[in-house]
């Protein structure tokens, strides 16, 4: 059976889990003094590791050969079959389809028989937030005090949504957004065993694409490498995305300054490609903020921007040609029409938005108001104000 890649390249171990080093030491160093908790609760968003992670504890929690930093071996028999799913003592729980209180009372009576064949019996239930009120009333108790071999990973992308209850009688552990730099260099490493020719723009689209979400960025690394391709360069990426990176934001930020007609036809054929609203604010948003960065603060404000030496370049050269009241504008625009975005305001209507906002500034305007027009305005409002002074000068007429 064929594997995608971000299954077939999942860590193993603590020591290639991606950018996570916070949850991996706490987890190590307790694994490893024998001073684990009953139960954690791993919060963070989709595809940053929280799965991966926990089965990851299962395996040192059960490995016979667990080194002394708490690193299992991966070769054994319970690592082996933990990372296959064949593990009778690591049972995982999807929260969205076994959501119900007849699921948890079935996990109740199963949770006192002992392990089968490891030190421990782990409950990984993912998606937790979405169990019902009277399923977590029903977990409180085992929660609190189950079994002493029994280990409890509960993964959520929304922690609010789990009741104070539950969340007080777990260790929280907080995962964060994998950063764009850490997700290309493991795009490319993954290339590489895959025999891949990726571009390093093109890796750098991918991974901003994939919004912080390691997952994400694999399925789309697939996508490219089963193309076929000798090598997979920034247009070819381009086509898989559909238009609307940062790539073509870049080469119509010129127009948008010059307020050329090229902004039109330019996110014209964007939105033809299928770039929505959304994507597109948030994507201008990101590229103004980038300039506004280096006009604020110069070299050193690029230097710590998440970009390749392209991209680094080319917010060195524009933000030579931007003031920074009228990067606020569009930061501003942005800030204020994504939330509309969101709620279905229209493509188009936003392209027209932007047009307002670059192409008939006041000051485009005025070039373009034929210069012969101004002194007939003029004559007419002198005009006008001469026949009110008249009016008013007028003598009122006494009856006869």
């Amino acid at each position: 059976m064929h594997l995608s890649l971000y299954r077939r390249h999942r860590p193993g171990v603590f020591s290639e889990v991606v950018a996570q080093d916070a949850a991996v030491s706490l987890l190590r160093r307790e694994i490893a003094g024998g001073k684990n908790s009953h139960a954690y609760l791993f919060s963070g968003p989709r595809g940053c590791g929280k799965t991966t992670l926990a089965r990851i504890v299962a395996k040192a929690l059960n490995c016979p050969n667990r080194s002394e930093e708490g690193e299992p071996c991966a070769k054994c028999s319970q690592c082996i079959s933990i990372a296959s799913g064949d593990n009778l003592d690591v049972i995982e729980i999807d929260g969205a389809s076994n959501r119900g209180i007849d699921e948890i009372r079935e996990l109740k009576e199963h949770i006192s028989l002992s392990p089968f064949s490891g030190m421990y019996k782990v409950y990984i239930i993912d998606e937790v937030h979405m169990l019902t009120d009277p399923a977590f009333n029903a977990l409180l108790k085992t929660l609190e005090e189950p079994p002493r071999t029994v280990v409890f990973i509960l993964a959520t992308t929304e922690p609010h949504k789990v009741p104070a209850t539950i969340r007080s009688r777990c260790q929280h552990i907080p995962f964060h957004r994998i950063p764009v730099p850490a997700i290309v260099e493991c795009m490319g490493k993954v290339s590489a065993l895959e025999g891949a020719v990726i571009e390093q723009e093109a890796l750098w689209e991918m991974a901003r694409e994939s919004d912080g979400s390691l997952r994400d960025a694999l399925s789309l690394l697939e996508q490219a490498v089963t193309s076929g391709l000798p090598t997979v360069s920034l247009k070819d990426i381009r086509g898989i995305l559909g238009g609307g990176g940062r790539s073509d934001l870049e080469r119509l930020v010129p127009a948008m300054r010059n307020g050329s007609a090229e902004v039109f036809s330019g996110f014209s054929e964007l939105l033809q490609r299928g770039l929505t609203a959304e994507r597109f604010l948030e994507g201008l948003f990101l590229l103004f903020r980038d300039i506004l960065v280096a006009v604020l603060w110069g070299e050193e404000g690029i230097r710590s921007l998440p970009l390749s030496e392209e991209e680094r370049a080319f917010i060195r050269e524009e933000s030579r040609h931007w003031r920074e009241p009228e990067l606020w504008k569009v930061l501003n625009f942005c800030s204020a029409t994504l939330p509309r975005a969101r709620y279905g305001l229209k493509a188009e209507i936003v392209l027209g938005m932007v047009l307002g906002l670059f192409v008939l500034s006041p000051a485009k305007t005025e070039e373009r108001v034929p210069a012969k027009v101004a002194p007939d305005l003029n004559e007419e409002v002198i005009f006008a104000k001469g026949r009110a002074q008249k009016t008013e000068q007028k003598p009122e007429q006494k009856p006869e």
